[in-house]
């Protein structure tokens, strides 16, 4: 069973990371994390794994995986970071 390791958010572009042990989504094209730079956009949200998403498009890691995971992770992960997705479902994560 998949499970859930860190949620994160930024508040806006360039801004550090936050932990949170939970986030708000809110369902379609207006919606995303509450609260996150990316909100209310068409790259809601990212993931590192599956979930009940509807999937568009491939994220390639920046410069945030570093940041928050160390040097060096970004270049490890090479091209397979994540997916860009739309929230169909809102709720607590």
């Amino acid at each position: 069973m998949p499970r859930v390791l860190a949620l994160t958010s930024a508040p806006t572009c360039s801004a550090d990371l936050v932990v949170s042990d939970e986030l708000e989504l809110t369902a379609g094209g207006a919606g995303g994390v509450v609260g996150d730079r990316h909100f209310g956009k068409r790259r809601a949200v990212t993931v590192v794994c599956t979930g009940e998403l509807e999937v568009w498009r491939d994220c390639a890691p920046c410069n945030l995986m570093d940041e928050f995971f160390g040097d060096g992770a970004r270049h490890a992960l090479g091209e397979r970071c994540g997916i860009s997705a739309t929230v169909i479902r809102g709720g607590i994560i």
